[in-house]
């Protein structure tokens, strides 16, 4: 061998052996190139699962580039908590948020200095608030909670009347301003993602739509005037399987029909405005050629009672209330929808961290998982099944459509076993009976299913029972916002 290819050939040697060793070092927690990822969560606001046909570009944008999942869930469905869930990956009962009003519930409640985008801004990324943060955070404003670069947080919230706090600075819209705040809550993410383009960034969008009193625009007003929604549990005629407090809500009578229709079609209307800009959000990222680096995922807070079973409400155990959009589109993950894996609101945090190659935070143990080997392989199971639960006051106005209790149950793929603080328990076959018609919790033909998932029941309820004895003790503290735990203000 001659002097010039020994030569060549320690060089060769040399490169493989830098290259092997570059492969063994540990992977950073991020890093600030373009290569790496970044994350745009939009969180629509009391947006029911079965909602989406009325969104034609959301639709059209999600089956081009993303997974939609079918079975997407909250596991407290109600809006503080799993606001809380979604940015911690815990359950209520792990970040003591389980309804909207201390005790136990709203922002005073919440440890801020622990959540999802304080752990991406100390991992390099550039991270910004729009639009609802956690009901009471009003009268903390105008600070700003840590891990935030950017923040527009509504202070009073509205679609044409509504307060922000813009970094610090508080500023009122009117209605005579001309200003919905859903366009101009995409107009401020969108221009962050344009000041923001050549560095990773993480924006939480969060509009008031389609919470009540969904208010559309003038232009969305006239549509969905046919729509009815009459599912077989629509006023349901016989409660006498439901638990007690149940039994007394009354039969919709035809002026209640009426206007529980007219929102509805308001809800869907309020959505409009909403999916216009989820298209204008994409274009964008298409036009700044950001969506080959950018994950994108779509998600409510919680669902809605359309008069199924009688009742005019969220933070029930019923699937219209658990049960929400879900969608996410990641680089390299073919487009389909996923009819079988139950995905979770708390699953965004572990799969957002994952997707960004940042570990969790030293002592953080998350209830969520990471869905990312579901989105390679979806023949993969994410999981059997998951806890809900919520707090009241377990008080409510005799005969109206919004009965209130704590509860707390199991959710597997084919039934639900719920109980109540007052004792009451259901428990349904999902697959025979979707629409919860059967109660079957006392029937012997699932006496030993229903027996398989009594542990897991007994487990949650332990958790639960803390925050009971609490309550018990301490009055409700009244909070200004759009509306209490069981949607109250809309009717």
């Amino acid at each position: 061998m001659t002097n010039k290819n020994k030569k060549y050939g320690l060089i060769i040697l040399v490169f493989c052996i830098l290259v092997s060793v570059l492969l063994l070092l540990p992977r950073q927690p991020v890093s600030k190139y373009d290569e790496s990822l970044n994350f745009i969560v939009v969180v629509s606001d009391d947006q029911r699962a079965d909602t989406l046909w009325a969104m034609e570009n959301l639709q059209r944008e999600f089956l081009a580039k993303g997974v939609k999942f079918d079975n997407g869930f909250v596991t407290t469905p109600l809006c503080c908590p799993s606001r809380a869930n979604i940015l911690t990956g815990l359950y209520g009962h792990n970040t003591g948020v389980l309804r909207n009003n201390p005790p136990h519930g709203g922002f005073s409640e919440f440890d801020d200095t622990q959540s999802l985008g304080l752990w991406l801004q100390q991992a390099g990324y550039t991270t910004a608030l729009v639009g609802k943060y956690l009901n009471g955070y009003e009268q903390s404003s105008p600070s700003i909670p840590p891990g935030w670069s950017k923040w527009i947080a509504f202070t009073k919230i509205g679609y044409d009347k509504f307060t922000l706090n813009l970094d610090g600075k508080i500023k009122k819209f009117q209605k005579n301003d001309g200003v919905y705040s859903t366009d101009l809550l995409f107009e401020k993410g969108i221009n962050f993602i344009k000041e923001n383009e050549k560095k990773p960034f993480f924006l939480y969008l969060a509009p008031y739509s389609a919470h009540g009193p969904a208010t559309p625009k003038n232009e969305d007003k006239k549509k969905f005037a046919d729509f009815l929604n009459r599912p077989v549990s629509y006023n349901e005629e016989n409660l006498n399987d439901k638990p007690a407090f149940y039994r007394g809500v009354p039969l919709l009578e035809d002026v209640a029909q009426e206007k529980l229709d007219e929102f509805a079609r308001d809800q869907l209307r309020s959505l409009q405005s909403l999916d216009r800009n989820m298209k204008m959000l994409f274009d964008e990222l298409k036009k700044l050629n950001l969506l080959k680096k950018t994950v994108v995922i779509y998600i409510g807070d919680n669902g809605y009672q359309w008069g199924e079973h009688r009742l005019i409400a969220k933070g029930l155990p019923y699937e219209e209330s658990i049960k929400v959009p879900f969608l996410i589109a990641v680089p390299g993950i073919n487009p389909r929808t996923d009819k079988d894996n139950l995905v979770l609101n708390i699953d965004l945090a572990p799969t957002i961290l994952e997707l960004a190659n940042i570990s969790k935070p030293p002592n953080w143990e998350f209830d969520g998982k990471s869905i990312i080997n579901i989105l390679k392989n979806p023949e993969i199971s994410l999981r059997d099944d998951f806890f809900i639960e919520i707090l009241t006051a377990d008080k409510h106005k005799k005969n109206d459509q919004k009965p209130r209790r704590s509860f707390w149950g199991v959710r597997t793929k084919d039934y639900k076993l719920v109980e109540y603080s007052t004792g009451d328990r259901e428990f349904y076959d999902l697959k025979k009976d979707p629409f919860e018609m059967d109660n079957q919790y006392n029937s012997a033909v699932y006496r030993q299913i229903s027996y398989l998932l009594e542990p897991k029941l007994a487990y949650v309820r332990e958790q639960m029972s803390k925050y009971l004895s609490a309550i018990e003790s301490q009055p409700e503290i009244e909070i200004e916002d759009e509306g209490d735990e069981a949607g109250e203000g809309v009717f």
